[in-house]
């Protein structure tokens, strides 16, 4: 399976998700056009991943803004993961946020209470 790879402009973040090493990152700042349309390669991606037997996956998120949309689509990607996570894979979830940012804090630790997935929020 090849890896996959978006990189980041004004408006979409960077995403990076390496099939070799069970990794991948969300970096930067999210209010696309279109949002499902621009994260579906990603999603599909990621299912494919799983279910070419894959079992492990840790995920770096670093959004450090989103829009409406791209909010729904976060939310959609997290409790697809964590349904995963329900079936037995095993994926950890890093959720960084720009020191003082308390919106980006608040959507990591609202995650983090919501679903079982592993979700460390860390500041840097």
């Amino acid at each position: 399976m090849d890896s996959f790879l978006i990189e980041h402009t004004f408006q979409t973040p960077r995403i990076a998700l390496d099939a070799q090493t069970g990794s991948g990152e969300i970096v930067g700042s999210s209010f696309p056009e279109n949002a499902f349309e621009f994260y579906a390669g990603a999603l599909e991606w990621l299912e494919q991943y799983f279910a070419d037997g894959n079992t492990d996956l840790n995920l770096t998120l670093n959004i450090t803004y989103f829009n409406t949309a791209s909010t729904k689509v976060m939310r959609n990607l997290l409790t697809r993961l964590n349904e995963l996570y329900n079936e037995n894979k095993q994926i950890h979830i890093t959720w960084y946020h720009e020191d003082g940012d308390d919106d980006m804090e608040e959507f990591g630790k609202s995650y983090s209470v919501r679903l079982e997935v592993p979700i460390d929020v860390k500041t840097y």
